[in-house]
């Protein structure tokens, strides 16, 4: 497990295409209690590659508040940036929380399509929430557009992507 902290922070996460933390307070008896499934899902994790990382939200307390830590312990899934992230909800256990990570490593977050409006409309029929963009054939600007689709479809899809 990474001990994170306003030096390191930025670095790992955009260090890594994921990185999981954990925001606790020392004196939280929840934060406590689950210190045993946090160490297990980070030796767990080694196997997928995402980073198991926690901050001390009272020691680093301008990390938690631009992240918007309001309670304890709170968990966020980073994709490659501090500002794209995703709140983990679901249980507290190792194994638990592993296959959510899995879920997302795996995910397909952008599909390319035929540029038929018959074939975006069916697609996105399917979908509860669709964000489309066109590509205009210059790489930089392409590769700009799909950072922030992906971005985008990261940190607003529910629990499970897809």
């Amino acid at each position: 497990v990474h001990d994170l902290t306003i030096g390191s922070f930025e670095a790992e996460v955009k260090r890594h295409s994921l990185v999981f933390v954990e925001f606790y307070a020392p004196w939280c008896g929840h934060c406590k209690k689950l210190t045993p499934e946090w160490d297990e899902l980070a030796k767990l994790s080694k196997d997928v590659g995402i980073p198991i990382a926690k901050v001390d939200a009272i020691a680093e307390k301008q990390i938690a508040q631009s992240q918007g830590v309001e309670s304890f312990p709170t968990f966020k899934l980073f994709a490659g940036d501090p500002k794209v992230a995703k709140k983990y909800q679901g249980q507290r256990t190792a194994q638990k929380m592993l296959a959510w990570l899995k879920v997302w490593q795996d995910a397909k977050l952008l599909h390319t399509l035929n540029p038929s409006l018959e074939q975006v409309k069916s697609w996105g029929s399917k979908k509860h929430f669709s964000l489309v963009g066109f590509l205009t054939g210059e790489p930089s600007k392409d590769n700009a557009m799909e950072r922030m689709l992906g971005d985008a479809s990261f940190m607003l899809n529910a629990q499970n992507p897809g």
